[in-house]
C-alpha cells in the first residue's frame, strides 16, 4: 500500500519539477483487502491522508478544468487531478464520503459493461480462483496465440484456508 511518507515524497517531487503540468493520480480502489495482488487497493485512512495532503499542498482540480487549462495556456501551477478506473462499489461507500469530506473533486471513469454482467473483472475472478481457498483442477491449460501451455498441479490443487493465512 501507498505509505503517508512515499506520498508525501512523491508529491515533494512533483511539486520541485512542476511548471505547466498537472498530475493525475489513477486509484482503483480504497479499501482494506486480504489479498490485493494488482496492488490497486488504497486503506481508507491512508487515502484520507492522501487528501489532506493534496489540499493543503496543491490544487486538485476537476479533469475537464485542467483539459481546459492545458488547451488555454492557463493552466495553474500544482494542478493535480484524481481520477477512479473500473467502478467499484467502494469507490460510492468509502471515497465519495471522504471527497466530501476533504472537499476535493474527482473523476470516475467506470466499466459499465461490467455492471449488467453477473460476472467481475477478469482479474478479480482470477484472484479469486487463484489466491483463495478451495480446490483448483488437477490441470491448468491456457492458450496464447495458438500455442497451449500446461501446469499440472496434483496436491497443489488443494488450497486450504491454513495455507492462505500463512
Amino acid at each position: 500500500m501507498f505509505s503517508l511518507r512515499s506520498f508525501k515524497r512523491t508529491a515533494k517531487r512533483f511539486y520541485l519539477h512542476s511548471r505547466r503540468e498537472a498530475l493525475i493520480l489513477v486509484y482503483h480502489r480504497v479499501t482494506e483487502l486480504d489479498v490485493d495482488p494488482w496492488k490497486l487497493a488504497v486503506a481508507p485512512r491512508h487515502f484520507a491522508e492522501h487528501l489532506e495532503v493534496l489540499r493543503r499542498h496543491y490544487r486538485v482540480s476537476e479533469l475537464r478544468r485542467i483539459a481546459d487549462g492545458l488547451a488555454y495556456g492557463r493552466l495553474p501551477r500544482q494542478s493535480v487531478v484524481i481520477t477512479f478506473d473500473d467502478g467499484y462499489e467502494d469507490n460510492l461507500h468509502c471515497v465519495k464520503p471522504l471527497l466530501e469530506k476533504h472537499d476535493v473533486p474527482a473523476t470516475f471513469f467506470i466499466a459499465t459493461g461490467l455492471m449488467k454482467n453477473e460476472r467481475e473483472a477478469w482479474w478479480d475472478e482470477l484472484e479469486k480462483m487463484l489466491l483463495h481457498p478451495g480446490v483448483l483442477p488437477q490441470a491448468l491449460r491456457l492458450s496464447l496465440k495458438g500455442e497451449v501451455r500446461e501446469w499440472n498441479l496434483g496436491e497443489g490443487a488443494l488450497y486450504t484456508e491454513e495455507e492462505h493465512e500463512h
